[in-house]
């Protein structure tokens, strides 16, 4: 009985040590913030992601997320990786050349799903593009909680 107390401080202090160091590795972040304008959370008009879909590699792009908040830059990519899922990658200009990574998925009902995320893996921040209460939004999160390439 007394083994297994033992074993069950032991466990406990090995996994606050892990939270610990965790949390001390996104403390000391001392990369800049990309997205510091941008607010926490944007809503975006669907149709203007829609639209994204039609794009092309080379072909400009241009997204206003709020007033005076705009997403520029080109098409690098664009996978048709089955009939009904296709992602694109747009290089954006004016955010330091970070990769926005937009994925269309239709459903067999029709519809349109849209998910994606705006990374550079020399700032601290990143953009995630979901859908929440039926509208699309662009969510400010910490870098360190996605796998960058």
């Amino acid at each position: 009985m007394k083994l297994r107390y033992l074993l069950l401080f032991l466990l406990t202090l090995v996994f606050l040590n892990v939270g610990a160091q965790q949390r001390s590795i996104g403390e000391n972040d001392q990369r800049p913030a990309l997205f510091a304008a941008v607010p926490l959370k944007s809503h975006i008009v669907s149709e203007k992601l829609a639209r994204v879909r039609a794009l092309e590699p080379g072909k400009p792009f241009l997204l206003e997320i709020t007033p005076g908040t705009v997403l520029e830059g080109s098409v690098v990519e664009k996978i048709q990786h089955s009939s009904n899922s296709t992602s694109i990658n747009i290089r954006l200009t004016n955010y330091s050349n970070a990769l926005f990574n937009i994925f269309f998925v239709t459903k067999e009902s029709g519809k349109t799903e849209i998910h994606g995320r705006i990374v550079h893996p020399k700032f601290k921040d990143v953009l995630v593009l979901s859908k929440e209460n039926d509208r699309y939004v662009l969510v400010k999160k910490e870098q360190r909680l996605y796998v960058t390439e």
